[in-house]
């Protein structure tokens, strides 16, 4: 889930699986062009999120529109 705040966006990242998602990567794209968003100040990035866990991540940038990518070991890439 993304929400705009203020300063950029708030990302709710889920790991609904039954492994650990490794290294999960957060992007923010432009959702008409796919391209990535720079820059982008995130509180945290490369994040391990163990079965069932939550977590909340701000997304700072200067974008009035994004699309969240996901990426990482153990994670299908996504495009929120």
């Amino acid at each position: 889930r993304l929400e705009q705040t203020g300063t950029g966006f708030l990302a709710e990242i889920e790991n609904p699986g039954t492994a650990p998602a490794l290294m999960t990567e957060l992007r923010l794209k432009d959702p008409d062009t796919g391209k990535t968003i720079l820059p982008v100040f995130s509180e945290d990035n490369f994040l391990t999120l163990l079965p069932g866990e939550k977590r909340r991540v701000r997304l700072d940038c200067r974008a009035d529109k994004a699309a969240l990518w996901l990426k990482g070991f153990n994670v299908k890439e996504a495009v929120l």
